[in-house]
């Protein structure tokens, strides 16, 4: 049954296995559209749910407006991998990407969860259960890209558990100190402002 799921779906329900699979078959890089495909379907994904959520429809223009300012996340998400990876990854680096990329359906289903709350949800329950939603699904998706990320690292690309470890670590802590950076730095200079008394 699952095997005829998309690998984006395989990734989702069985990180390992899947990775596991699909790192062993031998794939030709494939260029530049084999490393953005999976990119540009994220932002579109998600500038579909942010136009959903904000007119109940996918409307084109703002769906694409939308994908174009959310774009930074998988560009720093690449640009992390691609300073994690070693040099016989980095060889095929577009198929490394693509592969990397499947393992995004945590955050594309909490986001539509989102999409589906606030389109859906009548005003008077929608708001207790958008609150406990985004930050409690926020922590399951955190939990299990993690580990689909750990699988990637370590199924996908054979490396070491440790190794691993390792990898996600760096890149995670390559890829979320700009994206929090990025949705904090419009309050920052007001918070520093208040430490110092001024």
């Amino acid at each position: 049954m699952i095997e005829r799921l998309s690998a984006d779906a395989r990734v989702l329900l069985q990180p390992a296995t899947t990775y596991r699979a699909i790192g062993k078959q031998t794939v030709p890089s494939g260029g530049a559209w084999r490393a953005w495909r999976r990119p540009l379907f994220i932002v579109c994904f998600i500038g579909g749910c942010l136009s959903i959520a904000a007119t109940g429809a996918v409307t084109l223009r703002l769906t694409l407006s939308t994908a174009v300012v959310w774009s930074f996340i998988p560009l720093i998400d690449v640009a992390a991998l691609a300073v994690v990876l070693r040099g016989h990854e980095r060889r095929a680096f577009a198929t490394v990407v693509d592969l990397f990329c499947s393992g995004f359906g945590a955050y594309l289903l909490w986001t539509l969860g989102i999409a589906v709350i606030v389109s859906c949800v009548p005003m008077r329950y929608g708001v207790p259960i958008f609150g406990s939603y985004v930050y409690g699904g926020a922590g399951l998706a955190v939990f299990w890209s993690v580990y689909i990320d750990y699988c990637f690292f370590r199924d996908g690309l054979g490396r070491s558990p440790i190794d691993a470890r390792r990898g996600v670590l760096l890149h995670r802590a390559l890829t979320w100190a700009p994206i929090l950076l990025i949705f904090g730095a419009p309050g920052i200079h007001t918070e520093i402002l208040e430490v110092l008394g001024k």
